[in-house]
């Protein structure tokens, strides 16, 4: 078994659209079964702080 790294956006119907189109590996074919892991962030990232031009 092979893990391959992506993001997706998950909609309200529970369905998932990635972000890009998966490239396989050689040797591995398309359509096939795969299992799903999903890690879900607890709350929103947060932006990082913006600097003001006039700091030094």
């Amino acid at each position: 078994m092979q893990a391959i790294e992506t993001t997706a956006t998950l909609n309200e119907q529970g369905q998932l659209t990635l972000d890009e189109a998966i490239l396989l590996p050689p040797g591995f074919f398309a359509p096939q079964r795969v299992r799903v892991i999903i890690l879900i962030a607890d709350e929103e990232p947060t932006p990082p702080p913006t600097t003001s031009p006039h700091l030094p």
